[in-house]
């Protein structure tokens, strides 16, 4: 198509393009509670005391 061209130049032959299939079979995400700011603020703090940063999320995990 002539939007892939402006992309790969080669076309289909471009020594640069790869095709992938991927199969997913396990998902997980994090809804976090709190702002970005207050997210910053604990992970650098847990980085200076080593401790974990208690991040308030809803994490849930997806069997595909």
């Amino acid at each position: 198509t002539p939007i892939a061209k402006a992309w790969f130049k080669g076309g289909v032959d471009d020594p640069d393009l790869a095709l992938l299939t991927v199969q997913i079979q396990h998902a997980e995400y994090w809804d976090m509670k709190e702002s970005q700011m207050v997210q910053l603020f604990k992970m650098a703090k847990a980085a200076i005391t080593g401790d974990g940063p208690n991040l308030k999320a809803d994490h849930k995990e997806v069997q595909l």
